[in-house]
């Protein structure tokens, strides 16, 4: 229809550029460089994890740049050896030994979750840049637990950018453009 249209976005590799801001970790933000200049954040964390060599290209790689991204994104959301084991169908040692490369070149970023994580559980909360804070209480439909911290570390990087996405949709419809939903 004439002067309507319909666009769809997506952020490429949002929540690594944030987890990188936020807990200052110097791979992440190199492997977030990636993304900004059009390149594969996977590769180069295979690169720095010494799975693949200096430079290597995708095409040469597949297979063990499919094992860098399973456990990159598995790792990020706080996974452990088993499940990214039972996600790329391997041996639970090959996935140790992946998730202690992930280790070894995220460490910065693994020391800020943890610090998160112990933050939120003695203040009952934690905030976004913004403001937007987020409970973190016991859950009386699962006997009273707290949530575990798995969900507590994705909090910081997945409320974030949930503001970037809400902030956004503000500009936009501050300039004109009739939003008619997210998801």
């Amino acid at each position: 229809k004439a002067g309507k249209a319909f666009i769809t976005a997506d952020w490429s590799s949002q929540e690594v550029g944030i987890g990188a801001y936020l807990s200052g970790d110097p791979n992440m933000k190199e492997v977030f460089q990636q993304a900004i200049v059009g390149g594969d954040v996977y590769m180069k964390f295979a690169e720095l994890a010494g799975l693949v060599p200096e430079g290597a290209k995708r095409a040469d790689y597949e297979l063990l740049r499919s094992r860098a991204k399973t456990t990159f994104l598995a790792a990020n959301y706080g996974a452990g050896a088993e499940t990214i084991a039972n996600r790329l169908g391997t041996s639970k040692n090959e996935a140790s030994r992946l998730l202690q490369k992930y280790r070894e070149v995220f460490g910065k970023y693994l020391e800020w979750t943890q610090q998160i994580s112990d933050y939120a559980f003695q203040l009952g909360e934690l905030e976004t840049l913004l403001g937007w804070k987020r409970q973190i209480t016991k859950d009386p439909s699962r006997h009273n637990e707290l949530p575990n911290a798995r969900s507590v570390i994705n909090v910081p990087v997945q409320g974030n950018g949930a503001e970037v996405m809400r902030v956004a949709a503000i500009i936009a419809h501050d300039n004109g453009l009739k939003l008619i939903g997210t998801g």
